[in-house]
């Protein structure tokens, strides 16, 4: 999987278990992995605004 950075496309490799799992959510909501992939940012974002500690971030 490629995210573009400006101008640039950097690789990005997800494990076996992440890779499932986002061919699983593409296949349920009928959206690309990219897609996803932005949604569960812009998700991320708006739970760090809200004040929500993430704690997998901390690891």
């Amino acid at each position: 999987m490629v995210i573009a950075r400006g101008n640039k496309r950097l690789p990005v490799t997800l494990n076996v278990h992440r890779q499932k799992s986002l061919s699983l959510l593409k296949k349920k909501y009928s959206k690309s992995e990219s897609k996803l992939l932005c949604i569960a940012l812009d998700m991320l974002v708006e739970q760090e605004k809200a004040g929500f500690e993430i704690p997998k971030l901390r690891e």
